[in-house]
């Protein structure tokens, strides 16, 4: 049997690829939250290395044996958009924004004090993501060009 694995992963210098996503994420919640809900806002990844998924003794002790791997940096495709004028800067913001909303914002929602008000909760998200707009903004969209690393590792099961 032949296994694909395709999975998100770091390089070796440790770098996911993604990091101005999450830097501008944490000075987001910076500016909305309070202090006790700041402590709770985690968002929680690890990336594994390419070495780490191909340990040869982790393979072998699992009955796999490497047929290949490598590790991709690809350019994110509204990055792609814009660069070829298919959108503007202000899309590119709203896509990206709506891109990084859709995986993370229940991180956001789930640190909030429960004593809040729904209205209270609504609001704090509102400006958390206008926030996380003007930190694109600020930044341009170069540094928000690439996608997360990933690794490709095909495998044989013995």
């Amino acid at each position: 049997a032949i296994l694909v694995c395709v999975t998100l992963s770091r390089d070796s210098s440790n770098d996911t690829g993604n990091l101005p996503i999450y830097h501008s994420l944490y000075r987001s919640a910076k500016t909305v939250l309070a202090d006790d809900e700041l402590l709770n806002y985690n968002i929680q990844d690890y990336y594994r290395s390419l070495e780490e998924q191909t340990d040869p003794a982790l393979l072998s002790e699992l009955n796999f044996e490497l047929i290949c791997a490598d590790l991709y940096l690809l350019q994110h495709p509204i990055y792609e958009d814009y660069c070829l004028k298919n959108i503007d800067f202000q899309e590119f913001i709203e896509k990206y924004t709506e891109f990084v909303r859709s995986w993370s914002e229940s991180t956001l929602i789930s640190c909030l004090r429960k004593d809040r008000t729904e209205e209270e909760q609504t609001k704090i998200i509102e400006n958390f993501w206008n926030e996380f707009r003007n930190e694109i903004q600020h930044q341009g969209a170069e540094n928000f060009k690439k996608n997360p690393y990933r690794s490709y590792i095909v495998l044989r099961k013995f």
